[in-house]
């Protein structure tokens, strides 16, 4: 799986999407509600997944010890939006358990101090509220919703400015094959396009008669 991750790192999530609707997997991507906290950061890792009660942050401090080395924490807070579940501590402390990015259904805090960490998080907003210490227990290691995707542990999660393709570990070998390939003709058609060739100019991606003339 590791040399399937490293293919996916050399890919952009946009690829990685095309891919997985061009094989018909149905899980995709999240919701564009789902978005990047900080500017320009890339994760591809494999899936921890969490589901906490909405409004208990202690399962998200506590999932934290079981993290390993190249995982992406994603986190399943039934989308809720009135409290934060992490924040620049949290966000520490998992990149220094190994994790290479955190997706969570909810909201986060201290953006700030995440931007300067340069640690990829992706969540759907911010607020300074925290959620609650309650003694509520969450579950790992179990599939979950996030962004309208089921995540299970296993798949790999794709990240980057235009959002989240959650690949199904099953699938993963010809997801990376089809995005590499997808990513080698849309580098070549960009460089054609840089030299002056017309993008209707490729009869492969943009068919004559998608334009109805009026």
């Amino acid at each position: 799986m590791n040399n399937i991750v490293e293919k996916l790192k050399k890919v952009s999530t946009a690829m990685v999407s095309d891919a997985l609707t061009a094989l018909r997997i149905d899980r995709g991507v999240m919701c564009s509600r789902i978005r990047q906290i900080v500017p320009g950061t890339k994760m591809v890792g494999l899936a921890f997944t969490l589901r906490t009660p909405p409004g208990n942050v202690l399962p998200c401090v506590k999932a934290l010890e079981e993290v390993r080395g190249g995982e992406v924490v994603v986190i399943d807070a039934g989308g809720d939006e009135e409290y934060s579940y992490l924040g620049e501590q949290m966000s520490t402390d998992a990149e220094n358990a190994g994790a290479v990015g955190i997706v969570i259904d909810g909201l986060v805090r201290d953006v700030e101090g995440i931007i300067r960490l340069e640690f990829p998080v992706f969540a759907r907003g911010t607020t300074p509220r925290v959620a609650l210490y309650h003694d509520l227990p969450g579950k790992t290691g179990a599939p979950i919703t996030c962004g309208g995707c089921v995540v299970e542990p296993g798949d790999i999660i794709h990240g980057g400015s235009d959002g989240i393709a959650v690949i199904p570990g099953k699938d993963a070998q010809r997801v990376a094959e089809l995005a590499q390939k997808f990513q080698s003709s849309d580098d070549k058609h960009l460089r054609m396009i840089r030299g002056g060739k017309r993008l209707s100019e490729f009869p492969e991606v943009y068919e004559p008669h998608t334009i109805e003339k009026y």
